[in-house]
């Protein structure tokens, strides 16, 4: 049996993290891949496909889960003979193992639940997104003011901030950026410290790092 589930969201907000969490705390085994692997050639991919649900209705149950999915099933894959078989190929594994209807025992030790992300759901195949493959879509958000401050600590974990830095202030300055935008930012506010010779990373450091981020923006 093979389950489909879409997350989509802008670019780094935790998309992946959100999937290889999931099958952390299920316990169950996790194939990754990403959309851009799979065009190399038309052979190639068309393969890869049909390997990666191999392996993971070998280790059934499992989750497979392929990033930048537009890659392979976005409105243009079936319009470009290279990305064709692809496409064919993963719609073919998706309707492949049809279970009658009900949940049994077997179903459940056979699940194979496949799980892709992209940034652009609208430039997806409708063939790819109807009901019968892709069955849940989760839309994975910009964080809120309460999560950045959450973010922020996660990501200053191990790291030697100074006792004026405060996350409650930074939070009013980086609405819009995603939870990568802030580990960056923190990771940027570390090499400035070193930068300007300073054992610790201070709310200043912090400060002209988002003063240069507005500059590109």
């Amino acid at each position: 049996m093979c389950q489909g589930v879409l997350l989509s969201g802008p670019p780094g907000t935790g998309k992946t993290l959100f999937a290889r969490t999931l099958a952390k705390e299920s316990g169950i085994p996790f194939v990754f891949a990403s959309g851009a692997e799979f065009t190399d050639s038309e052979k190639s991919g068309a393969a890869r496909i049909n390997q990666m649900f191999s392996v993971a209705r070998r280790n059934a149950p499992a989750f497979i889960f392929v990033d930048e999915i537009d890659a392979i099933a976005g409105r243009h894959a079936r319009k470009d003979p290279r990305r064709k078989s692809t496409f064919d190929a993963l719609i073919s594994q998706l309707d492949g193992e049809k279970v009658k209807t009900g949940v049994d025992r077997f179903s459940l030790r056979q699940a194979v639940i496949f799980i892709c992300a992209t940034n652009r759901p609208d430039e997806l195949d409708l063939k790819f997104v109807r009901a019968g493959r892709i069955d849940r879509r989760l839309y994975i958000g910009l964080p809120d003011a309460n999560q950045r401050v959450q973010i922020f600590g996660v990501h200053s974990t191990g790291k030697q901030l100074a006792e004026d830095v405060d996350f409650g202030e930074l939070v009013f300055r980086t609405v819009g950026y995603s939870g990568a935008d802030i580990r960056n930012l923190v990771n940027e506010a570390g090499i400035m410290a070193v930068r300007k010779g300073h054992t610790k990373i201070y709310q200043q450091d912090i400060v002209d790092v988002l003063d240069k981020h507005a500059q590109k923006r």
